[in-house]
């Protein structure tokens, strides 16, 4: 599956290879955003416990009818918009913590960015840049990381509203029409969360370089998008391409290990005190956990090409030049830039040349 992939996707292999480069370079100044991804999901984690115990009790204070297992909950309109708004509220402040955690790789990234090189060409960073990112979120940008976050928050009630409705009117005949519209909403407000999500994130990476609102972030990303686009889509799809095969051979490779581990006397032996009844099972729940694992390390590389990208975008925009760009990096953003005036050609020939063919028709 690797080998395929690969195969079907050679011609970005190279840009890919030196976007990855690029993020490596930064990681490696800054290893601490390798541990990004754990301390946010702890942190998530630990809020979801706390938010779901205190659903709980808010739940208990319904009136309870019925005896043994047959019990009813009756709640009060004032109850029911207690419960609403605490799960609003706790999903709000769930997307937050991702808002935040988005910031702190950005602000470290760009911070590497900013720093000028000394005589040996190096760039002479801390490996605190994630934990400066993270207080500077909590202490100056916390309220427009608050507001991008409500905008999705809204978004996603919206979508479960939409899911809710859809599951009750199967439940109740199934009315074609209702479920078209239903489907429709559904897929635009699927579309619209995409865009927010993308606008959102790249919002929090000029923040953290500008240290604007989010709304002046907001129009920093339009303008960028329109001067540098179409080079920025096609370096992130190069991005994809690295993390799709890594997270693939990542996990093969966990479960080609994990196998290999269990067909051992220690693991295959019945009379062993460590035996495995079921090695496949268990090389199966290898497998997903390390997908798990290499998907949240690859989120890093993600976070870090993107704001690579922004800065360098957003360096030219003002300077003219990426005047804090490495040679190699100039030479990735202008090579993209290549690519995307030629596809673009190709698309404009493309539609001239069906242009013609219908008027020939005509």
């Amino acid at each position: 599956l690797v080998a395929c992939l690969v195969c079907c996707c050679a011609g970005e292999i190279g840009l890919s290879t030196a976007c990855i480069q690029q993020g490596s370079q930064v990681i490696w100044k800054m290893p601490l955003l390798l541990c990004a991804p754990l301390a946010k999901a702890v942190a998530k984690a630990t809020l979801a416990l706390t938010f779901f115990y205190g659903f709980m009790r808010l739940w208990s204070t319904a009136e309870v009818t019925g005896m043994g297992t047959t019990r009813y909950y009756h709640f009060s309109f004032e109850q029911e918009l207690y419960l609403c708004v605490f799960v609003a509220v706790g999903m709000w402040i769930l997307e937050t913590i991702t808002a935040l955690y988005q910031f702190s790789i950005a602000y470290a990234v760009a911070k590497y960015y900013h720093t000028p090189k000394d005589d040996e060409g190096d760039r002479d960073v801390d490996c605190l840049g994630v934990l400066e990112g993270l207080k500077a979120g909590l202490f100056f940008h916390l309220g427009s990381l608050a507001f991008g976050s409500a905008i999705i928050t809204a978004l996603e009630i919206v979508q479960k509203l939409l899911a809710f409705a859809e599951l009750k009117n199967k439940e109740e005949g199934n009315n074609q029409v209702v479920s078209c519209i239903l489907s429709s909403l559904l897929c635009c407000c699927y579309c619209v969360e995409g865009v927010v999500q993308f606008i959102s994130k790249n919002a929090y990476i000029d923040i953290a370089i500008s240290s604007t609102g989010f709304c002046h972030a907001v129009r920093n990303v339009g303008r960028v998008m329109l001067d540098h686009g179409a080079a920025m889509a096609v370096l992130n799809g190069a991005t994809m391409i690295f993390q799709i095969v890594g997270m693939v051979a990542i996990t093969l490779v966990c479960g080609l290990m994990s196998y290999v581990l269990l067909e051992q006397d220690t693991f295959s032996q019945p009379t062993s005190s460590y035996f495995v009844p079921n090695r496949v099972l268990a090389t199966a729940v290898a497998c997903i956990l390390a997908l798990i694992v290499s998907w949240a390390f690859m989120t890093v590389f993600d976070m870090s090409t993107d704001t690579l990208l922004f800065c360098l975008s957003l360096d030219i925009r003002k300077n003219g030049t990426a005047v804090n760009a490495d040679e190699n990096m100039k030479d990735l953003f202008e090579q993209a830039r290549f690519k995307a005036d030629k596809l673009r050609r190709k698309e404009t020939e493309k539609a001239e040349h069906g242009a013609k063919i219908a008027s020939r028709k005509k």
